[in-house]
């Protein structure tokens, strides 16, 4: 099974959107759980960044799996008129 390609331009933009909301996510909830520096030598500090991980992971796959709505498919219906 081959991966796969990010050939159109909104996919590319997708893949962006989604790495830098992972991003944003991973580093907020790294300072909001207190930014400690994990410890190399042993498991100290290591838990908050774990979790970030988690969140920042968890938000690339709702970002990635969210698309925009198509105005022209026939099920789209239009919210905004009377």
């Amino acid at each position: 099974m081959h991966p796969q390609r990010l050939d159109s331009p909104d996919d590319q933009r997708r893949f962006t959107t989604a790495s830098i909301a992972a991003a944003v996510v991973f580093v907020l909830a790294w300072v909001v759980l207190g930014a400690p520096i994990p410890s190399l030598n042993g498991l100290h500090g290591w838990g908050p960044v774990l979790i970030a991980a988690g969140l920042s992971a968890a938000t690339f796959v709702v970002a990635l799996s969210l698309r925009p709505s198509d105005p022209n498919d026939p099920d789209h219906e239009d919210m905004g008129t009377v």
